[in-house]
């Protein structure tokens, strides 16, 4: 598992991009099971990628303000 903190830049760019079968946010406040859940999906498919730490537009407002 590859991990690394993005720069603000890269999460504007990233909260720009579309949840597909491809590509998932999940929220910081995402329980383990959830996780796990969302990689072994993408796993047993064609593969893809999901951030985790960036809430879904129909819940919040993306970025948590970090301050």
């Amino acid at each position: 598992m590859n991990r690394r903190t993005v720069t603000t830049d890269e999460a504007n760019e990233l909260l720009q991009r579309s949840e597909s079968h491809f590509f998932d946010f999940k929220s910081a406040k995402s329980k383990g099971g959830t996780i796990q859940s969302i990689a072994c999906q993408f796993a047993n498919a064609e593969g893809g990628d999901f951030i985790v730490g960036i809430e879904d537009k129909r819940v919040g407002p993306g970025l948590a303000d970090r301050r």
